[in-house]
């Protein structure tokens, strides 16, 4: 799914690279762990001539890790002008991330956030939950 200038989408292959530079991206964000690597996806993106970032999102939890959601968020304000892919293995973090980017930095209500979210590839109820946590947690500090 692409929302402005982010495409959020589960693992991709070298042939999605491939599209994903013919449609303008040039920076792409992974969100999984080195432990679920099966390729050197750094070799791959680098070859297809795009920017590549790892910033891990653990799949265990009750929440987020607030320094990694910060971590992608000053990435993509970094390359706001620059059309990026974020994924992971099933693209529900990255999905997760963008609902707690559009809460916490476009102040969109977390339950509309969370729907787009959904419409973007959170399908899972653990993912979901942890968003919700990392949501009750932010606004807990403040």
């Amino acid at each position: 799914m692409r929302v402005k200038h982010l495409y959020v989408s589960s693992q991709h292959d070298a042939d999605t690279l491939e599209i994903a530079r013919e449609k303008g991206v040039e920076l792409v964000i992974n969100l999984r762990e080195p432990t679920e690597f099966s390729w050197d996806e750094n070799r791959a993106v680098n070859h297809a001539g795009l920017d590549y970032y790892n910033v891990p999102i653990s799949t265990t939890g009750e929440s987020f890790d607030h320094d990694s959601i910060n971590q992608i968020s000053a990435l993509v304000t970094k390359y706001k002008d620059q059309k990026i892919l974020l994924h992971c293995s099933s693209g529900n973090r990255a999905s997760a991330w963008l609902a707690i980017h559009l809460a916490q930095d476009h102040n969109t209500q977390s339950d509309a956030a969370i729907l787009l979210a959904r419409q973007a590839g959170l399908s899972s109820p653990i993912i979901e939950a942890r968003v919700r946590q990392f949501y009750l947690d932010n606004h807990s500090q403040q």
